[in-house]
Formats: structure tokens, sequence, C-alpha cells
């Protein structure tokens, strides 16, 4: 799911936003199908400034890379780095690929600062010459936050949950049910699939499309605002599409976007 939040999420936030003449004339469903295209767009524009998806998302890259004594550090460029998938390493392009043990690798970094694995089992470690060229390894990882929605409702007392995508989820993580007054908090036990087993049973039943999600708070509060800015703009008759898109976050000059900007500042990668 790459929206960062729902049309029943915003609906429950206070806003200030009347959302009921969103479409001029229209019915309740097509308000919703607007908020529900709004709030889309407004998810697209806050991964392009950040420069990175947020969404849980599997990603490959090469670098140059000289081994170190403890053996080879990689910086990755998405962040955060949930899962090292498969790396591998080669001293030239004639050479065939070697494979880098990924049950041997610990993943650093912080938020706005990039990720970096350590693969401790390295054949070569400290005895690799400086005069040598570097090495060159291409990672494939799994970045960005888990975030989903139920693909079929739940009762009180269930042990597992159904779900669009498992990415990013990993035994131990907790999943927020964003559902209203009834929303909860969930601790994975295991993943088959698109089921989720759980490690306590659900106090709350819930319908399918809920959002089920790993994101910082900070992260669906900047989509709920960038989205009101969005319907409170257009309806004050601004211009704040571009070539038929969003403009972005950058160019606009207001307090709600000031706002927007601070929240998502930790997830905004250096490039």
């Amino acid at each position: 799911m790459r929206s960062y939040t729902t049309a029943q999420e915003f609906m429950l936030h206070p806003t200030g936003v009347n959302i009921t003449t969103i479409v001029p004339n229209g019915t309740a469903g097509q308000d919703t199908s607007e908020l529900t295209l709004l709030i889309q767009m407004a998810s697209s524009a806050i991964d392009q400034w950040c420069f990175q998806p947020l969404y849980a998302h599997e990603r490959t890259e090469t670098a140059h890379v000289r081994p170190k004594t403890i053996g080879l550090e990689v910086r990755l460029s998405h962040f955060p780095v949930q899962q090292v998938v498969s790396a591998q390493w080669r001293q030239t392009a004639m050479d065939s690929w070697h494979t880098i043990n990924t049950q041997a690798v610990d993943l650093f970094g912080e938020l706005g600062s990039g990720h970096k694995y350590i693969a401790y089992d390295f054949p070569y470690g400290a005895s690799y010459g400086w005069g040598q060229p570097p090495l060159t390894v291409q990672t494939t990882y799994v970045a960005g936050y888990a975030n989903m929605q139920l693909t079929q409702p739940v009762s009180a007392g269930a042990t597992s949950i159904t779900v669009d995508a498992t990415l990013g989820v990993n035994p131990n993580d907790v999943l927020k049910l964003y559902d209203g007054t009834q929303y909860e908090e969930a601790t994975v036990a295991s993943v088959n699939g698109n089921v989720i087993s759980l490690v306590s049973p659900l106090q709350y039943a819930h319908n399918a499309g809920v959002r089920v999600s790993e994101l910082p708070d900070a992260v669906t509060t900047a989509c709920i605002l960038y989205t009101a800015y969005l319907i409170k703009e257009r309806r004050a008759g601004s211009s704040i599409m571009m070539n038929g898109r969003v403009q972005p976050m950058n160019v606009v000059v207001s307090e709600d976007m000031q706002l927007v900007r601070e929240l998502l500042w930790p997830f905004r990668r250096v490039i």
C-alpha cells in the first residue's frame, strides 16, 4: 500500500476541512473517491520530497568498496534498511560473482544519515592490499516501512491477519491497525505469505481495507496535513497543479507546508 493514510483516517483527524463538498454537487461516494485520490497524490509528493519511497520496497544497488579489517562495509542509499536479501562481490568485471553470507551481516545507521551493513564472513579482510582496486559489491535489500491493508475482515480474538503485502514485516515487529476508536497494536509472531501470525489475540474486530502499518506517526500526520492543504488550496482557486501533478513541496510557501516539511525532515535522504 503506497498511501500513507486512508479516507477513513483523514475524516477522523481534526483537520477542520469539510470533505462533503470536495466534488461540487457530488455524492458522498464521489467525495470519498476524490479524497482517496488526493491522499495518493500527497503520498507520492512525500516520497518525491524525501528522495525515496517511505513504504517498504526492494532495491538493488552496486557500490565500489575496499575491505576493512572486520570485513566489507557497504553503504546503502535508502533507509531504514529492514533486510539484506542478497549480496555478492567480484574484483573485476571479468570475474565471477561471489556470494556474501547475509546471515553474517549487521545493519547500522540512523534516520537521515543512511544505512550501512558490515559483512563479517569475507575471505580477504585485512589481507586485501591497499594498492588493489576496490571490489564491486551488488546488494539487494528491503528499505522503508511496511504499510499495507487488511484484505479480509478479522474478528476480535483473532491471532492472525491477512494483508495485501508483507514486504518489510519481520517477527517481533509492532504493527499499528488504524481503525478509528478501535485502533490497536499487534506484535508479529511469524509471516507466511500474506498471512501474519500475531503474538497475542486482537482486541477488536476489523473490516477489510483497514490500514496496517509500521510507518512513524509523523509520516501519517504529514500526509493528512498535506492532503488538507490540497483541499483548501483547490477550494481557494490556487494553482496547486503543475503539468498535471502536485507542485513539489519545496516550491510551496505556507505555514501548513512548513509543518509538513518539518515532520518529514528525518526521513529525507541526503543526495
